[in-house]
């Protein structure tokens, strides 16, 4: 085989390599903005039996609250019934507090996803955007030193 077909053929093998790589919802984690598991990130294509605008949520959403911190929600898998959602929620630094992560367990309730943490008293809401591509993210924290204190921002969907 001449040396340019090996190359043709090496490049065509590498591309369905890729393609196969991005169909099974890998993610490349450099390309995120906020701390997020050194493990990788897989996420879950949901089953076809999820209506869409729910389906729509599974993926790499990425904002910044209007505090001026980046934040990223990963949504890994999506399961109906029961209704139950996994996810990865990661947010930046800002000032001198540090960004970090945390895996979430969420609940669709209508077209939203809602995420609580009690550890913290956290709620996120993730609800539908303007376009199939955007998303609205409500933070909410209370407290009894600082009482309830609320965060928005409008996400965009990764790849989209």
């Amino acid at each position: 085989m001449k040396k340019t077909a090996k190359i043709g053929l090496l490049a065509v093998l590498m591309v369905f390599a890729l393609a196969a790589y991005a169909a099974a919802g890998e993610i490349n984690i450099k390309d995120i903005k906020t701390p997020v598991p050194e493990e990788g990130i897989k996420i879950i294509p949901p089953d076809s039996s999820i209506p869409s605008d729910i389906a729509n949520y599974s993926g790499v959403w990425e904002g910044t609250y209007d505090n001026g911190r980046d934040v990223t929600l990963i949504i890994e898998k999506i399961e109906l019934p029961p209704g139950k959602v996994l996810a990865i929620y990661s947010w930046g630094n800002l000032g001198r507090s540090f960004g970090n992560y945390y895996k979430v367990e969420g609940a669709v309730e209508k077209d939203s996803i809602v995420f609580e943490r009690n550890i913290d008293k956290i709620t996120i809401t993730i609800s539908p955007g303007k376009t199939k591509d955007t998303a609205n993210l409500d933070w909410e924290r209370y407290d009894a030193m600082r009482g309830r204190r609320t965060v928005y921002t409008t996400l965009k969907k990764k790849g989209q």
